[in-house]
Parts: structure tokens; sequence; C-alpha cells
């Protein structure tokens, strides 16, 4: 990043929106000043794997950056992780947190709970690292910690009324698919995987058409994202459904910077609802 947009957004931060996508590889950021020309960057930055622990490693990445530790304006994380599950919005925050140990009793870390998944009738509960939520909340006085499908469900959602045909979005982040299935206004299923072939993203997919009751001469599955699996599974997708086709990506991001296409796509949502 250049040094003059640095000295930007450190003079300045509360005029920035900062949003992170946090995995147990990387870091990735946008920032972007609303009444600023020209203010949308982003970027990714690697974790090492060498410090110690997944805390550390995502400690030294933000305050290593040099920019990224600030007072901004609004500061939303997506933290990705494999330890997840959507529950009814109904329940209490300790029902989903019991619900959510019996369904993962090994695991030994924070666990979240977000109800920003609406209109849907959900919220999401996920199990981040240890000490990362606490970390984060002193680091950032306002953030906001979500999963990626909080951003993903109310876009496909919002679109998912168009038309009178039940919709599986499918939105890629490397090797993993966040997979959303719905039928009108009705979310049917929501659920993430990691696949490390096609056919093995194939299978999730179809296994979740399946589940929902899908036509496969009718209904619809759209694709979005960056993935190296995503053409092939496209591919094989087309073999068993007649309409799979690319998600539309949101023009407004595109008015942003042209740099929104490259970047995890629950990112970018964050970014243009900021």
């Amino acid at each position: 990043m250049e040094q003059e947009l640095i000295d930007a957004i450190s003079k300045y931060p509360d005029r920035w929106n900062l949003c992170l996508r946090i995995d147990h590889a990387s870091v990735a950021y946008t920032l972007y000043a609303p009444k600023e020309e020209l203010s949308f960057c982003c970027g990714t930055i690697g974790l090492d794997a060498a410090a110690g622990s997944e805390l550390k490693s995502i400690e030294n990445a933000l305050y290593d950056s040099g920019f990224l530790v600030n007072d901004f304006r609004s500061v939303s994380i997506v933290v990705d992780t494999e330890s997840m599950a959507v529950m009814p919005d109904a329940l209490t925050d300790e029902q989903m947190m019991s619900a959510f140990d019996e369904s993962f009793p090994s695991f030994d870390g924070d666990v979240v709970v977000s109800r920003r998944s609406r209109p849907a009738g959900v919220a999401v509960v996920f199990g981040i690292a240890k000490g990362l939520e606490a970390f984060l909340m002193r680091t950032y006085y306002n953030a906001r910690i979500i999963s990626p499908l909080c951003s993903l469900i109310p876009f496909f959602g919002k679109r998912s009324r168009l038309g009178n045909v039940s919709k599986l979005n499918v939105s890629m982040s490397g090797n993993r698919l966040y997979v959303m299935v719905f039928g009108g206004t009705s979310l049917l299923f929501a659920n993430a995987f990691t696949a490390t072939s096609a056919d093995t993203a194939a299978y999730f997919v179809l296994s979740a058409w399946q589940q929902c009751g899908c036509n496969p001469l009718n209904d619809e599955i759209t694709v979005s994202g960056i993935s190296p699996l995503k053409s092939d599974m496209m591919d094989a997708l087309r073999q068993y459904v007649s309409f799979v086709m690319p998600a539309l990506f949101p023009s407004q991001l595109l008015t942003l910077s042209k740099d929104t296409i490259n970047i995890p796509f629950e990112l970018t949502l964050l970014s243009l609802c900021e």
C-alpha cells in the first residue's frame, strides 16, 4: 500500500470503515472512507505458522501492518471456522451455546453467537481461537464479529425473492463452500463445507440440493466467490442440474474499486453495507 494512503488512514481513522476476514491462513481486509473519492483499498496478510499460536499469529499480522489498528469509523470482522452451526433465532444465547457444545464436544476456544442473519430467522453460532474475541474487542472498541454466513444469507435471501423457483447459492473462498438454499423468502438450508476437489465440492452442493427437494429441471444454482475448484465444480453440477450459473456481481462494488472482484465475496458484501 502507498505510504500516502497509509498516512491518510492513520491521520483520520474515524473516516474509514474497516472490514476483516480472518481464517487459519490469512487476514484479508478492506478499508473504505464513504465520503472520500478513490478511498477503497484491500489486501491480504499471511499468518505466520511459527508464531506459536493462531491467536499470536493474528495479533502479529494486525499490529505489524502499521495501519490496521486504529479507532476506525466502524469495524466488521468475519471469522471463518469449521466449528459452526446455524440455529433458530428464537433460541436464547444459552440454548445456542448448549447446543453448540453438544455438537462440538471437543472444541476448545471462544464461542460467538451472531444474530446478524436477519431477516432469515436464524442465528449463526461459531467457535474461534481461544482469546481471539477478547483481543479483537480490546483492539477495536466498536468491533462486531460475525460468521461468513451472516453477510451471505441476507444478500442471497433478498435475491431469492425474484421468480418462483428455489435457488441454491454457493459462495466459495479457496476450499471453503458456503451453501444456502432458499424457497421463495424462506431459508431452507445453510451450512459451510471444506472440499479438497471439485467432485467433493459438487457432492456437498448436490446433497443440500437433494435434501431440500429442489427440481433439477427448473430450480437454480448460482455460484460466487474465488476458488480454483469453481469452474470444475460448476461443470460437474451441470451434469445433474439444468440451471447452474455464476452469481451476478453487485455493480455497486465495482464502483468502489475493480479490486473488489478479487477479494472474498463475504468481505465485499460487508464493504458494500457499511
